[in-house]
């Protein structure tokens, strides 16, 4: 079994789902690119507004914490916040 690295809860609850860190972000833009990330961004933003309607803050972050507990245990990176 592997560990994995506990974030607090509310840095689960706040982070929308798919994000990468602004390194790894920062390592695969491109100039031809950059708008392209933008809109994405925006429309990112959007949908995670739209499925954090009505859901608190603490289930929200328990459940990412369980989902990612569930792909460790399956042998896949737990660990991406």
């Amino acid at each position: 079994m592997s560990t994995i690295k506990t974030y607090p809860q509310d840095q689960l609850a706040a982070q929308p789902i798919g994000c990468r860190s602004r390194e790894a972000a920062t390592l695969t833009l491109t100039r031809a690119g950059e708008e392209g990330r933008i809109r994405a961004h925006d429309r990112n933003a959007e949908v995670h507004t739209r499925y954090r309607q009505g859901l608190d803050d603490t289930p929200y972050a328990a459940t990412i914490d369980t989902l990612r507990r569930m792909v460790a245990n399956l042998g896949g990176d737990g660990d991406l916040p």
